[in-house]
């Protein structure tokens, strides 16, 4: 796994990838494979996708985000449009298609979409902690600036002058109702149980449609 150099000693503190310029290359890379395969150069066009498979494996630096596997989802998005646009039109050679199988086979991101809200949850988690445990947190200024952007507003008032306990009580609903979207995701099998998102979804707009101190 690689890890990008920075502070990681809080979540919104650590360095990203510059998604940005990470999704031009993408779709500049993706466009030349196609003119490749126009070209009748098949070969060449696997060099770059192999290209963009090195792109999608620098999104596995650890620790991950739920943004950062939401791009990786969407440049393997580009990377599977170009492998259907040679098949499409019968561009792609034998030999290419054959290692293209394999890549492909080898390649799951429900597991990458998994570890990015497994990711994410840490991160929402420790912020809670800096909450509940305020001034004696190392986290917590800087947790509450990111959090309510460094100015006074009811969420502000609440979360400075709040019991714990009900930070705490939020903390474990979140975990909870985060571990249930896991639960209907079974990255193993690539299968997506939708009965049990649709139960968390609802969970959801059952908890936001009501507002309460103690959800702010």
């Amino acid at each position: 796994k690689a890890r990008l150099p920075g502070n990681y000693s809080s979540p919104v503190a650590s360095p990203i990838p510059n998604f940005v310029s990470a999704r031009t290359l993408a779709q500049v890379l993706g466009s030349r494979a196609k003119v490749h395969l126009l070209l009748g150069q098949s070969s060449a066009a696997f060099e770059d996708l192999e290209t963009l498979e090195v792109l999608m494996k620098s999104f596995e630096a650890q620790p991950g985000t739920l943004v950062m596997a939401m791009i990786h989802v969407a440049v393997a998005g580009l990377y599977l449009d170009t492998i259907e646009e040679g098949l499409r039109h019968n561009l792609w050679a034998d030999v290419e298609l054959q290692k293209i199988t394999g890549r492909l086979l080898e390649r799951n991101l429900f597991h990458v979409v998994t570890e990015g809200i497994r990711a994410e949850r840490a991160g929402v988690l420790r912020h809670l902690t800096a909450m509940a445990e305020r001034k004696h947190d190392p986290m917590y200024q800087a947790t509450m600036d990111a959090f309510t952007s460094g100015e006074w507003t009811v969420e502000r008032a609440v979360f400075e002058f709040a019991p714990p306990a009900w930070i705490r009580g939020s903390q474990a609903q979140y975990a909870r109702i985060i571990q249930g979207y896991l639960d209907g995701i079974n990255a193993e099998r690539r299968t997506i149980d939708q009965a049990q998102i649709d139960q968390q979804n609802a969970e959801v707009a059952e908890i936001t449609s009501r507002w309460s101190p103690r959800k702010a």
